[in-house]
């Protein structure tokens, strides 16, 4: 990496000296992904959260039951408990990045994912009472409310009195 007048060149970050190699869009589209501000950045790490959480509510009962015999009842309440968690986690500290404090992020993550959810039931009953086949209309709540959610957190664990202050060169 080059430094010039004391400070690192971001174009410079993913030089083929680093170990990477490849054109410099591709450069600069890592550069963009891991940036903790950049809304392109933020909502390909919650894609990947999402996916992540989706497999764990799927897969973990499934494993529990299958492998190890646990009731469905039990192996499904220990999957929403976990995706819960790892939500919580992953859009604090990976997502959004929240320098708030913990508690604070908990009880907000908790409130929001309870009307989340309470919203999300509704809408899907209303799919159904307009007669939309109901995998259509999960699918379609689901999807909806995954883009509202992504929108909704990045404003409240990520909003303008949560971001860091940028020092500004004289």
């Amino acid at each position: 990496m080059t430094e010039s007048g004391g400070k690192i060149q971001p174009e410079d970050a993913l030089a083929p000296s680093a170990g990477l190699v490849g054109n410099l869009s591709a450069q600069s589209l890592l550069l963009l992904l891991n940036s903790p501000n950049h809304p392109l950045a933020q909502m390909v790490r919650f894609g990947v959260m999402t996916i992540m959480s989706a497999s764990m509510t799927v897969g973990l009962p499934i494993v529990l039951h299958e492998l190890f015999g646990v009731r469905p009842e039990v192996a499904a309440a220990i999957a929403f408990a976990s995706a819960f968690l790892l939500n919580f986690l992953s859009l604090r500290r990976l997502v959004f990045r929240s320098n708030r404090g913990a508690g604070h992020d908990f009880v907000t993550f908790l409130l929001s994912s309870l009307v989340f959810r309470g919203g999300e039931y509704l809408a899907f009953l209303a799919t159904l009472a307009v007669h939309v086949h109901y995998i259509v209309g999960l699918l379609s709540v689901l999807t909806l409310s995954a883009l509202a959610k992504f929108f909704w957190y990045r404003r409240v664990l990520h909003g303008e009195e949560n971001r860091p202050a940028v020092a500004e060169d004289g």
